[in-house]
């Protein structure tokens, strides 16, 4: 299959409309309502995901999501005067104020998954993307795996110095709650360069 090639774009904002730079949880269960009506699948990852495998809360400017790529359409019909686009395959969504980025996912052979930033790129496993949640509020919510959260706390994208002292003490908790399976399986996980070369690789072997 083709994988598509992206480059970091200019946001063109379509929505100019304030919102909070700290996410609630009240905000992560209204999304979660949002597209579950919808029938759009998501998987959260980031500060939240790790916030409900810990059983805590952070203080994080966004939630992030994985939605397959067939999706986006989907999402633009319902939310479409809320979308910002960045690049071809990421989003921010201005819902109720709060801000979701979405990172869309390309299917791969053998139930994996490509999630493309064009400095680097993740392939992750299906068992890694689906069948795993974290409980909000009493509120199950699909979420990535504990290894899939921890490895992309150890291989930042387009971090400053003081975000990734952030996630340097985020990994530490992550690591707490792992076995030591899931922190080998997490090193199996770190994205490949995004070079033309991988990305060949990728289409012609998967």
């Amino acid at each position: 299959m083709k994988i598509p090639l992206t480059r970091p774009g200019k946001a063109k904002r379509l929505d100019r409309r304030p919102y909070r730079t700290v996410s609630t949880v009240d905000d992560v269960l209204a999304i979660s309502a949002a597209f579950h009506a919808a029938g759009i699948p998501f998987y959260v990852h980031g500060g939240w995901a790790l916030a409900g495998y810990c059983s805590t809360t952070f203080q994080s400017s966004d939630i992030d999501l994985y939605v397959p790529a067939e999706y986006e359409k989907v999402i633009e019909d319902k939310f479409g005067g809320l979308i910002q686009a960045r690049t071809r395959k990421r989003v921010m969504l201005n819902f109720q104020s709060a801000v979701v980025e979405i990172s869309f996912l390309t299917p791969l052979r053998d139930n994996r998954w490509v999630m493309d930033f064009g400095i680097k790129i993740w392939i992750i496993p299906q068992r890694d993307m689906q069948g795993h949640h974290i409980t909000i509020s009493g509120v199950e919510i699909p979420s990535v795996s504990k290894a899939f959260v921890y490895a992309e706390l150890t291989n930042t994208l387009y971090k400053n110095d003081r975000d990734m002292q952030k996630h340097r003490d985020r990994a530490a908790l992550a690591e707490a709650i792992m076995t030591d399976d899931e922190r080998a399986r997490s090193r199996s996980l770190w994205p490949l360069r995004g070079t033309f070369l991988n990305r060949l690789r990728i289409a012609i072997t998967g």
